[in-house]
């Protein structure tokens, strides 16, 4: 009996160990948590950075858009291919999933019947992306850009 109290003893023992180490765990895994949300702001604030400083020339230079004035972050603005007049609509994703996609093309749809568009042209300034999603970004006729590009 005495070595039966001993062993249950020493589980309990054990068993308060791990919750301890189990505490500790969980408190590492917050603070994580929030340094690696802090880099993908960061990553995501210099994303838009570039993209706000670099898109006018490159929409020069594939769409033949001029961009009227500066674009304001997250991407927005107006330009002209010949005479017609385009709004511009973009954001800077550090990893976009099909769901921000879609997400991000109602915005460009509300964002364009708010301003009374004809003609918009969506962009995405992104990171990384994986190819499934690139193609979907490109099928539904948005503007990729990677940030090598910017």
């Amino acid at each position: 009996m005495a070595k039966l109290a001993e062993a249950q003893r020493q589980t309990e023992e054990q068993i308060r160990r791990l919750a301890e180490e189990m505490a500790l765990l969980a408190e590492d895994q917050r603070k994580l948590r929030r340094t690696v949300a802090g880099f993908s702001d960061t990553v995501g604030y210099t994303l838009e950075n570039q993209a706000t400083k670099s898109l006018p020339e490159l929409l020069r230079r594939d769409y033949g858009l001029e961009v009227e004035g500066r674009l304001v972050v997250n991407i927005y603005g107006w330009g002209k291919i010949d005479r017609r007049r385009i709004l511009i609509v973009g954001e800077a994703k550090t990893r976009p999933s099909k769901r921000e996609v879609d997400r991000f093309r109602k915005l460009v749809a509300r964002v364009k019947e708010a301003e009374g568009a004809d003609e918009v042209l969506p962009v995405l300034a992104v990171h990384t992306v994986v190819p499934e999603v690139e193609e979907y970004v490109r099928a539904k006729g948005i503007a990729l850009y990677w940030s090598y590009e910017l």
